[in-house]
């Protein structure tokens, strides 16, 4: 952060030459105590407003699931037991699922980013999903 010191002065009703705010051409103390100094000149005054400004790219990426695919889980709250039976037997000829993250792999296999849905989405065999990922960096 770059602050001019007569500007902050001027708006805190203090002088540049102050304790608090130091003039321009005042050379920097020996202990480098400026992080101080901009903590008491912001302190002592009524009012301060700061902006901040960051580039941000996005890109985006949809994920198509077609209606036959990710319609069983591996949750161990589908099954039961050693022998692995589903604990709905219903799930045999209509498995549903909820879809609730996505993650985005490189074409080594490599898990590259996650995203969580806001919502969990119901997922069947007559059910496709198009989900829309922005990737923010």
């Amino acid at each position: 952060i770059v602050l001019n010191p007569n500007a902050l002065a001027s708006g805190t009703g203090l002088s540049a030459n102050n304790k608090y705010i130091e003039p321009l051409t005042k050379s920097t103390s020996t202990n480098n105590y400026e992080h101080r100094k901009l903590f008491n000149s912001i302190k002592s005054g009524s009012y301060f407003a700061s902006r901040r400004e960051e580039q941000k790219r996005s890109s985006f990426f949809f994920c198509n699931i077609p209606h036959y695919e990710f319609n069983h889980s591996q949750n161990p709250s589908f099954f039961s037991g050693d022998n692995a039976q589903l604990v709905n037997t219903s799930f045999i000829t209509e498995p549903k699922t909820y879809i609730t993250t996505v993650g985005l792999y490189n074409d080594n296999n490599e898990l590259l980013a996650v995203a969580k849905l806001s919502k969990p989405f119901k997922k069947d065999q007559n059910t496709e999903a198009l989900i829309k990922v922005r990737l923010d960096y």
